[in-house]
């Protein structure tokens, strides 16, 4: 249940489709800002909009208290198996260590982000029996962070590595040290952090990928063909998991049609508003959506296979643009990341005039 919540924390959809919690990340840092334009109540002014009676609860775009009970329901169930795995029957200590260090690091993930989200949280460590309880009182966050410290420092020396496993997606060793030297960065500790950092690049298996690798896949190859390269490999769906992928330290996997779908709609968020009516050529014309079962489907103009159709709850700003990828003042050509010759990276200039009738046709 933890590994499934963990899934959800950033992705979780509200009925409508139309929101997903990284959105509010990604809005409250300097990546994004609100796009809901046809919104009259947009929350873009977080100065005067975020207080505890107004900006808090808005599913639409900002999912801000999703994270304060979502993130204590994860507690809660980290908290299950702190609070009753000694009654587990025939649990050698072997795996009771790993057990609880696992616990210990959906509790220890949860409790840094509260931390870093809201500051002084209340510190729960143990499933409550004995009733309801009302009067809860905030912790102060160095306290949080120290406790959470130390239990990473013992997941760390308790969970196996992900090539002593069976299974992709539950926590390992490499997870645990990632997080113990974000918790060592939190507390101050810098040669600290720093040793879990070489152990976990140079020591435990994991390698960048330099090179192509696993399934070439490109969704509309005439309309947007792709150079192949490794930044392209590295981020296709189907390469997340395999065993040649030695940039993963923690898998997730979130698939449609699979038992692990969570169906986390990034492109439909972010993606533009292309095709909207009020968006016209000079020739008068939208762009369309073409249906690969249509009969009339264009491969050359198939925005919507390439791109995805997006609705832009929220969009990037001009640091996210524009200033991330610069070095002295001068874009970096050769970051694959953002790179929209290989077609990596996609400009709005880069979407074409596609109805047929459009004087305009095939035009930026």
């Amino acid at each position: 249940m933890l590994d499934r919540h963990l899934r959800t924390y950033w992705s979780h959809l509200s009925t409508r489709d139309i929101s997903v919690p990284m959105n509010t990340e990604y809005m409250l840092s300097d990546i994004a800002v609100s796009g809901k334009t046809d919104d009259g109540n947009i929350f873009a002014d977080v100065a005067t909009r975020l207080t505890p009676t107004d900006g808090m609860h808005d599913n639409d775009i900002n999912m801000i208290s999703f994270f304060w009970g979502e993130t204590y329901n994860g507690i809660k169930y980290a908290n299950t198996i702190t609070t009753y795995i000694d009654g587990v029957p025939g649990l050698d200590e072997t795996a009771k260590h790993e057990f609880l260090g696992r616990a210990y690091f959906h509790r220890a993930f949860r409790y840094l982000a509260l931390c870093f989200q809201f500051k002084d949280v209340p510190l729960v460590t143990r499933i409550l029996t004995d009733g309801p309880k009302q009067n809860y009182k905030t912790t102060s966050r160095e306290a949080i962070l120290e406790m959470i410290t130390a239990d990473m420092e013992k997941a760390v020396a308790w969970v196996p590595n992900q090539s002593q496993m069976a299974y992709v997606g539950m926590i390992n060793k490499g997870a645990c040290r990632q997080l113990l030297l974000k918790c060592y960065l939190a507390t101050g500790q810098w040669d600290k952090a720093i040793a879990q950092a070489d152990t976990l690049i140079s020591h435990s298996g994991y390698a960048l990928m330099s090179n192509t690798f696993g399934t070439f896949d490109n969704p509309a190859p005439v309309a947007w063909p792709i150079t192949r390269n490794v930044i392209w490999d590295l981020h296709r769906p189907a390469n997340k998991a395999i065993a040649a992928n030695k940039e993963a330290i923690l898998v997730m996997p979130n698939r449609e049609g699979t038992d692990a779908t969570i169906r986390y709609k990034s492109m439909r968020n972010w993606g533009p508003m292309w095709n909207q009516a009020a968006l016209k050529s000079p020739g008068g014309k939208v762009l369309q959506s073409y249906a690969k079962t249509n009969a009339s489907y264009r491969a050359l103009y198939d925005i919507n296979g390439a791109f995805g159709r997006g609705i832009g709850m929220i969009r990037p700003t001009h640091f996210a643009q524009y200033g991330l990828w610069s070095v002295n003042g001068v874009n970096d050509l050769g970051d694959l990341r953002h790179n929209s010759t290989v077609g990596n990276w996609v400009r709005m200039d880069s979407l074409k005039y596609n109805d047929p009738t459009d004087p305009f046709l095939a035009r930026s």
